[in-house]
């Protein structure tokens, strides 16, 4: 990562909300995943899981009230609901699936708009 990214990560806050997973190496990927991105940047990151349906709930409160999470991770998420509130992702998420690998979806963040 280049030295301009790392320091301007520096320091700052990432919240991800992020449901249980049924085969368990998803879940530990995940928290390996923020660990590393996290020595590597600086950033302080929490992962937040939430079984069944919690998830959504939470998800729901935290796209309401603009506080709470920066990242929600799920499966059949319904961004439709909250659009005015969310940041359309896709195209970033393309230019990663295309230099790393990997397909991209529906992909949006909480601004808190």
């Amino acid at each position: 990562m280049p030295s301009i990214a790392q320091n301007a990560l520096k320091g700052t806050k990432l919240t991800i909300l992020v449901g249980t997973f049924y085969v368990p190496e998803n879940n530990t990927q995940i928290e390996q995943l923020a660990r590393d991105v996290g020595r590597e940047t600086g950033m302080d990151i929490h992962v937040e899981r939430f079984a069944g349906d919690e998830l959504g709930t939470k998800t729901a409160a935290v796209v309401g009230s603009g506080r709470g999470a920066d990242l929600s991770i799920g499966v059949e998420f319904d961004t439709y609901l909250y659009a005015p509130k969310l940041v359309d992702l896709t195209e970033m998420a393309d230019e990663i699936g295309k230099t790393y690998g990997g397909r991209s979806y529906s992909v949006s963040c909480c601004t808190g708009a």
